[in-house]
């Protein structure tokens, strides 16, 4: 009887341990996972879900390839950082042949800011910083006068008496630049650098551009300087009147009268002021650029006996062609015509 009680416990014994045996070496195939759901009373309590081993990894693959369909940056290389890095110092080898450019319109303040990396001020300080009326090159030296030059004003008997200030300019579309200078070398106008940039000056007492005709006029204060010359550099070839305008006390008079450029022209008044009155002596005009005075003009225009002699001159010198014979073509008539019209 003891006996067989003895096999039963060990009989029992090796059951559970073969039971166990097989649990350890056959996990379960699923996981639990535990959510919330909701009753119909309001109240939740914890539900049971399964997910198999195989899905699991099904899921982890997925997420996987989602992953690595993502792009993935590439590393900034140093050069390109420093690439991004603006040009705070350029050297001045790199500016003045960026401005060379700029001036000649090859190049633009924001191409240089985009391609260079040289920051819109950093380029404007540069160009500040110059000199340009030496830059420009402008002849400051006005034409000789011929003998007895001041005997004759040549501004005519109709300047008004009492006057405050004037004006002579052209229009903005005439060739042609015009300014001021005195006997100590002072300047007073328009220096443009291009189409976009201008820098005004005024040197000589009281006389400044006139702003409101661009680089083809001058304004004066008749109490300012008492001498100095107007100075006019043709651009090309034209004819076109200048505007004079005389204010007083309350009152405007003015007048106008026509005048021919050539790219080589350069022409000088001199003007010399005293109490309330001035006396603008004549053009003294050299039309291909020798230095030498060709013609004197009055300032109420050309005579048309002149104004043939003017237009003979610059046509012979190959200023401008009248070879055509149609309609259409501008005749040496014409041209006389024109150049004393304001007479």
């Amino acid at each position: 009887m003891q006996f067989f009680k003895i096999v039963s416990l060990v009989v029992i014994l090796v059951s559970f341990i073969f039971v166990g045996w097989r649990l350890y070496q056959e996990p379960a195939t699923e996981t639990e996972v535990a959510t919330v759901t909701e009753q119909d009373d309001g109240a939740t309590e914890p539900a049971v879900q399964t997910e198999s081993k195989d899905e699991i990894v099904a899921m982890s693959a997925e997420q996987s390839e989602i992953l690595l369909s993502e792009p993935t940056p590439e590393p900034e290389m140093p050069e390109q950082k420093a690439a991004l890095v603006p040009n705070l110092n350029p050297s001045a080898e790199l500016l003045e042949e960026l401005l060379t450019k700029y001036i000649a319109e090859e190049i633009t303040v924001d191409a240089i800011e985009r391609t260079y990396l040289i920051p819109e001020d950093t380029f404007f300080n540069y160009i500040y910083e110059q000199n340009w009326l030496l830059r420009s090159g402008i002849n400051t030296a006005p034409l000789p006068e011929p003998a007895q030059y001041r005997t004759t004003t040549a501004s005519g008997d109709d300047t008004p008496i009492n006057l405050l200030r004037y004006s002579i300019m052209a229009s903005t579309q005439s060739p042609l630049h015009m300014y001021a200078v005195d006997t100590a070398g002072n300047f007073s106008g328009i220096v443009r650098v291009n189409e976009e940039l201008a820098f005004p000056y005024q040197q000589v007492r009281r006389v400044e551009p006139y702003m409101f005709a661009g680089d083809s006029g001058i304004k004066v204060d008749v109490l300012g300087t008492e001498e100095f010359t107007i100075m006019l550099k043709g651009k090309a070839f034209g004819i076109f009147p200048l505007m004079y305008s005389y204010y007083e006390e309350g009152e405007t008079d003015g007048k106008s009268a026509q005048i021919m450029t050539t790219p080589d022209m350069l022409a000088s008044a001199t003007v010399v002021s005293t109490d309330n009155s001035i006396d603008i002596y004549q053009w003294r005009i050299d039309y291909d650029g020798d230095g030498e005075v060709d013609f004197l003009l009055s300032h109420n225009g050309a005579s048309p006996e002149q104004a043939e002699e003017l237009v003979d001159f610059v046509i012979e010198a190959g200023y401008v062609s009248i070879d055509g014979q149609d309609d259409e073509s501008t005749t040496r008539a014409d041209l006389i015509a024109a150049l004393s019209a304001s007479y």
